[in-house]
């Protein structure tokens, strides 16, 4: 199935960011077939933190070590573009920088200046 533009966008925008941060071991998205939708699923691990993100036709969410599922949805933005600005914003201040397990994790993954 193809995917949509906002997927096309959104993956383009979350690779950009994992690229600028050193030290996490990024799997390539999967393109997964479900019932009602096509998604996009991948898994990024740091020192003693897993984040499992999707890419939905129209939104995006994630969870934090099988935890809290944050979720962004089309209805609650202006635009896609707003959608997506949010949800990395979302995963830049809850993931580099934030205290995690053993004081070790995104906090330890500064950002590029580049």
């Amino acid at each position: 199935m193809a995917l949509t533009e906002f997927q096309i966008n959104a993956l383009q925008e979350v690779e950009n960011l994992f690229k600028s941060i050193p030290n996490l071991d990024h799997n390539p998205f999967q393109e997964v077939v479900g019932k009602k939708e096509t998604y996009l699923m991948s898994t990024v691990k740091a020192p003693q933190h897993i984040l499992e993100i999707y890419i939905y036709e129209d939104e995006t969410g994630y969870f934090l070590d099988g935890g809290e599922w944050r979720i962004f949805e089309k209805p609650d933005y202006p635009s896609s573009s707003d959608l997506v600005s949010a949800f990395l914003a979302d995963l830049r201040n809850n993931f580099v920088g934030s205290p995690i397990k053993n004081g070790t994790g995104l906090q330890d993954c500064k950002m590029n200046d580049s």
